[in-house]
């Protein structure tokens, strides 16, 4: 499976669970993370973007921030909730642990 046909199949694999509050501003991305448990390409995607979080600006995209990520994980149901968990957990370490460039911790403070 690639990224085309994972766009044309439904999100079945993982459903929101009532109230789901990241499905508004962030919804692309929502969606795009409830594939990462079998989809490679979204799995590729979601580890980038945890790798380069600390040196690159989300502020003006609709992401869902890594410290959310684990509750987003809790906010829904997958099709293997362990393997996941497990993706998230990792992703979310990963993006947590990169130090934050210079420019981004001043933009941070300036907020």
């Amino acid at each position: 499976m690639n990224s085309e046909t994972a766009d044309v199949l439904p999100i079945a694999a993982a459903r929101c669970r009532r109230g789901c509050p990241f499905r508004g501003a962030t919804r692309e991305h929502h969606d795009r993370l409830l594939q990462v448990d079998w989809d490679h390409t979204r799995l590729m995607e979601l580890m980038e973007l945890a790798v380069t979080w600390g040196e690159l600006e989300y502020g003006e995209h609709a992401v869902i921030p890594p410290e959310r990520w684990m509750d987003f994980g809790a906010a829904h149901r997958w099709r293997d909730s362990d393997q996941a968990e497990r993706i998230l957990l990792m992703a979310s370490d990963v993006a947590l642990r990169v130090p934050r460039s210079a420019a981004w911790q001043r933009l941070s403070v300036a907020r």
